[in-house]
């Protein structure tokens, strides 16, 4: 498992030029935002050294980030993804009743059943199948054309 730089507690930064009202966090642009992320990820910065760089508040810095950047919680959802989506398939299995696929549109029906049609191949190793032919059927057109 990575390691995930822990989130720093938010404060507010007091400015004594505004009469020590605290200030108001701004968006950051997807450039510098990207940058935020960036810096903190793979550099390990500080949402102060980050604020620094950009040139803006720490307090900025920690809104625009907060809910992006992974914690514990992401690493442990990773590591154990394919359990979970598992467990939360089967608790919504488990709740469709003939009542209530009744009530589902035909559109709903049939998405639904294509979905579960392209898991049901994925759990069988058939996903694949449909590469290897189109594999197949490029290398047979090259060969025709070389020819």
């Amino acid at each position: 498992m990575g390691t995930t730089p822990q989130r720093e507690p938010e404060d507010t930064k007091k400015d004594g030029g505004n009469g020590g009202k605290e200030q108001t966090a701004r968006r950051l642009s997807a450039n510098d935002k990207s940058r935020a992320i960036a810096l903190r990820l793979k550099k390990g910065l500080t949402y102060q050294e980050i604020a620094d760089i950009l040139k803006t508040s720490k307090q900025t810095i920690h809104r625009n980030l907060i809910e992006l950047i992974p914690d514990t919680t992401t690493e442990i959802y990773r590591d154990h993804r394919a359990d979970i989506l598992s467990h939360t398939q089967l608790r919504l299995l488990n709740n469709v009743t003939n009542a209530k696929l009744k009530k589902a549109s035909v559109r709903d029906l049939v998405v639904s059943a294509g979905i579960l049609y392209d898991k049901e191949r994925l759990e069988r190793d058939l996903s694949t199948a449909n590469v290897v032919s189109i594999v197949a059927d490029l290398e047979a057109l090259r060969e025709a054309r070389n020819e």
